[in-house]
């Protein structure tokens, strides 16, 4: 049942991209209810992907900060202030109900979704974005911008987080 409902699940989002191999898909699936992929329902996200609807809400609200920190981070790009987007500090600044609505806390690695080298987020009284170029030196690992690095043993500065990948520490 499991693998039956995955397999037709997948047919449904696939068939716009690869309507014929979703076709012979059908045709082979045992049980199926249409002759053609393209007149079954296309599946809802909340239905597909997960059951927790706040998690979904708080996701789709992260996206929307997403795109407007591209967006400045864009801007900063065309103005000449950073170049690539880990040159970059992001300044956020939440109300407190933005910042409990959003749940940015939640996401460990802020960084690593963004690529950007360094985040601050400070309350205030209504949502802005600031970017500029990320303070420190340019790791040669990760190439993101870090204040404090580690020196290696053959003289090379890397950030913590490198430090910690290439001597195996936990």
């Amino acid at each position: 049942t499991c693998l039956y409902e995955i397999t037709v699940t997948l047919m449904k989002l696939l068939t716009p991209i690869l309507p014929f191999t979703m076709e012979e898909v059908n045709n082979n699936l045992p049980y199926a209810t249409k002759k053609n992929p393209n007149f079954y329902d296309f599946p809802k996200h909340t239905e597909v992907f997960v059951k927790d609807k706040d998690l979904i809400i708080n996701f789709m609200k992260f996206v929307e900060v997403a795109e407007k920190i591209y967006k400045k981070m864009e801007e900063a790009r065309n103005a000449k202030i950073i170049g690539s987007s880990q040159e970059a500090e992001v300044i956020l600044t939440l109300t407190p109900s933005e910042k409990k609505e959003i749940n940015l806390h939640e996401y460990d690695e802020l960084l690593r979704i963004l690529i950007v080298s360094k985040i601050t987020i400070k309350d205030g009284d209504e949502f802005a974005v600031e970017v500029k170029h990320a303070p420190g030196e340019k790791c040669p690992r990760c190439w993101n911008y870090v204040e404090e690095t580690v020196t290696l043993e053959d003289g090379t500065k890397v950030c913590k987080r490198c430090h910690k990948v290439l001597t195996n520490e936990k």
